[in-house]
């Protein structure tokens, strides 16, 4: 992707570890627990047709184990969501029908077994809020690629679709928003919020919503 490296290697220490594990599979637990006083937890298995039992592991269970390590290490918690918990996703925020404040409800209306591994996500992280935990979540929308190079995950949906569209030459013919947020837009902000901003809830999406027709 042509990135900047920014002398990672003085900078960034690698711990291996895994969701499905408990204590998220890291050998020196202890040595992490005192070692760390933010988290930002945007790792998942994102899979949009994997059932909810195949991908609690990894996003719900995960999600409880890095409550446990930012209890343990009294650390500041940044949990990255989705805005897809809410019935309607995009296409809802493309409405103006979802705030910060409001609650996500009724997750059996949710399609996907990805978007209810989320929801069950951040209730565990709402109600660890609620005792105390200091927490901020994040709600992206559908992460496009760099505002200004273009690098896009080539393995994310979006991505892949409309990929695909250019090698068929065709296109689904539907009437249905696409709320796009560049990737460089959602990271920048996100970075900014988690070291001055105030710990709630944002909701990172793009100011207007795309028709499909018109992508």
């Amino acid at each position: 992707y042509d990135l900047p490296a920014l002398d990672l290697g003085a900078r960034v220490t690698c711990v291996p570890g895994d969701l499905e594990r408990p204590r998220l599979g890291v050998d020196d637990y202890e040595g992490l627990v005192g070692s760390i006083d933010t988290i930002v937890h945007s790792g998942a298995s994102v899979n949009f047709i994997a059932s909810y039992q195949e991908l609690r592991a990894a996003n719900v269970d995960g999600t409880r184990e890095v409550l446990r390590l930012a209890a343990a290490a009294r650390a500041r918690l940044h949990y990255v969501s989705t805005i897809g918990v809410f019935p309607g996703g995009t296409g809802a925020v493309a409405a103006g029908a979802v705030l910060e404040r409001d609650r996500a409800s009724d997750p059996d209306r949710l399609p996907l077994g990805y978007m209810r591994a989320k929801w069950v996500a951040g209730a565990l992280v709402e109600q660890a809020r609620a005792r105390g935990l200091d927490v901020s979540i994040y709600r992206p929308g559908t992460i496009a690629g760099h505002a200004r190079s273009g690098a896009f995950n080539p393995d994310d949906f979006v991505c892949a679709l409309i990929k695909g569209c250019v090698q068929l030459g065709l296109a689904p013919q539907v009437d249905a928003p696409v709320n796009l947020v560049p990737v460089d837009y959602v990271s920048r902000a996100l970075v900014h919020l988690a070291l001055g901003g105030v710990a709630g809830t944002y909701h990172l999406v793009g100011r207007r919503a795309v028709g499909w027709g018109e992508l």
